[in-house]
Formats: C-alpha cells, structure tokens, sequence
C-alpha cells in the first residue's frame, strides 16, 4: 500500500475515527523510533550484495572463531580513521 492509499482510506473514516486512527501512528512512531524520526525506505539489496552477503555468512558458520566484536570493530575502525571514542 502506498502513502496516496492510506491517506484516501483514513480520508474515508469520520473525523473521530480518523483522530484515533492519528493517535495510533503516533504510538507506533513512538514506540519504535522513539520521538525519532523514521527511517527512509531502503533501496533493495542487488544480487551481487545478497551473495556477498550468503558468502560472508557462510564464511562465519565455516569458522565462527574468526569473527571479531562490535568493540573490536569499532575500536580498530576508531583508530583507523584517527576518532575518539565516545562514551
């Protein structure tokens, strides 16, 4: 359903209906973005990303040993690009 839908069906709703209906996306941004706003609708991954992707996760299921934490990683990616690290 796109954006020009919802809008026409919510439009088809009487305006107490509709005032609930407003309350209730404002729960559900809420809840799940936290007073952030949402993020943008991500393009699809190409084929060639997707197989990277399986080849990459496979290589892990191959050796789990080899992969690093989140703060190895971010600490190597830190000093690479000379950042301080924020607590």
């Amino acid at each position: 359903m796109n954006n020009i839908q919802l809008i026409e069906k919510v439009e088809m709703l009487p305006l107490a209906l509709q005032s609930q209906v407003s309350d209730f996306v404002d729960f559900l941004l809420n809840r799940h973005f936290q007073g952030k706003a949402a993020p943008p609708d991500e393009p699809e991954l190409t084929a060639e990303q997707k197989a990277e992707l399986d080849k990459r996760y496979q290589e892990y299921l191959d050796d789990p040993d080899s992969a690093i934490s989140i703060e190895v990683l971010k600490t190597r990616l830190m000093k690479k690009y000379g950042l301080q690290h924020q607590s």
